[in-house]
């Protein structure tokens, strides 16, 4: 369903991602980013607009920057970046760019993996239903 073009499980799927990283254990400046640059997107995707505004590039570059930063250390594989990942999927499929999208979902996939499966994720049913979706 929709109200005024708007698809109502897109919106479901964004709250639902929010509430995954914004748990305590994993609430942190990079999560932080994610959620301006989602929102930003969000803002872009209802208003028609482009998707180039100061904001919303720079948190973005932060996001990336931090994720990478978080990657080459212990929490690697956690799931709060796990969570950081799938939202920034959620932020590319709003900007309509599907190369992006595609590239952090196989790095999603690739960590999954690393992981040992999505049987691992067991422990975290917000996170594998987001994964699974």
């Amino acid at each position: 369903p929709s109200i005024g073009g708007y698809d109502l499980s897109f919106r479901t799927r964004l709250v639902s991602c929010l509430y995954l990283i914004q748990n305590p254990g994993s609430l942190s400046l990079y999560s932080n980013h994610v959620i301006i640059a989602v929102a930003e997107a969000c803002n872009q995707f209802l208003n028609g607009g482009g998707d180039n505004s100061p904001t919303a590039l720079y948190h973005r570059q932060r996001t990336l920057t931090l994720v990478a930063e978080r990657l080459a250390g212990k929490d690697a594989l956690s799931d709060s970046t796990l969570g950081v990942i799938v939202m920034m999927i959620v932020q590319e499929q709003m900007r309509k760019v599907v190369p992006e999208a595609h590239i952090h979902y196989e790095g999603l996939r690739r960590l999954i993996e690393l992981r040992g499966g999505l049987d691992q994720l067991e422990h975290s049913p917000t996170l594998l239903l987001k994964i699974c979706k």
